[in-house]
């Protein structure tokens, strides 16, 4: 009358929790470098109208070398996206970083001098926006190759979510500095932030080439094993 009990079977164990993309090393290099780069971005977003405006005191001569920078910005996004499919976007993406400090610390030592004239900022904002065109699908094709798939939708929003809060935290300092240091302090100060993201670029590896992918699956596809 008295069944025996059947033993208790275990509890399967629960799947690991998929880690925080911020746990991946070289997803956060990237993180702090491109942090980093992008509060010295908001010196520059606030410094550069001051510094139009103090020169030229025109509202005109603002809105123009702004929409020097947006347009190539809008006409080249095309082009950056079909270069970053032919060559390696990390090494686009410290190009385009390189140029920028290069522009920027130009621009800081000409003012330094007090030798700063309205149409080198006119070939800044035109080389920014251009940069910005490379820079911008070189890096939204590179961080999948450091990133598992699964954890590339938190990724992204860890970056996005960077890029917000420092749109929203960092102008205020930056107005603060540049009214207590000057204006080419602070475009030094980006000037300087760029090493940031080229440092951590350098450290990352290149993602596989799509000719490398296409290799590895003819030879390893079903075709190939049967």
């Amino acid at each position: 009358m008295n069944a025996e009990l059947a033993p208790a079977t275990p509890a399967p164990p629960a799947p690991p929790a998929s880690a925080h993309p911020l746990r991946n090393p070289a997803f956060r290099r990237l993180w702090i470098g491109s942090s980093i780069s992008a509060i010295g971005d908001q010196f520059y977003f606030v410094a550069l109208p001051w510094l139009i405006l103090q020169i030229t005191g025109s509202g005109v001569a603002l809105g123009t070398i702004l929409m020097t920078a947006a347009i190539p910005r809008a006409a080249l996004m095309l082009v950056g996206g079909a270069l970053t499919d032919r060559f390696s976007p990390r090494k686009i993406m410290m190009i385009t970083a390189a140029c920028r400090a290069v522009m920027v610390a130009s621009i800081s030592v000409l003012l330094w001098n007090h030798i700063l004239a309205l149409w080198p900022l006119y070939v800044l904002a035109l080389g920014f926006g251009s940069a910005d065109a490379f820079a911008s699908p070189a890096s939204q094709a590179f961080l999948p190759s450091l990133v598992a798939r699964d954890r590339l939708p938190a990724a992204n929003s860890v970056s996005q979510s960077t890029a917000q809060l420092t749109t929203l935290v960092a102008p205020a300092p930056a107005g603060l500095f540049i009214k207590a240091f000057g204006i080419a302090w602070a475009l030094f100060i980006d000037a300087v932030s760029f090493l940031f993201i080229i440092g951590a670029l350098w450290r990352l590896p290149d993602p596989p080439s799509i000719g490398t992918v296409a290799r590895g699956k003819t030879c390893c596809g079903p075709s190939a094993m049967g």
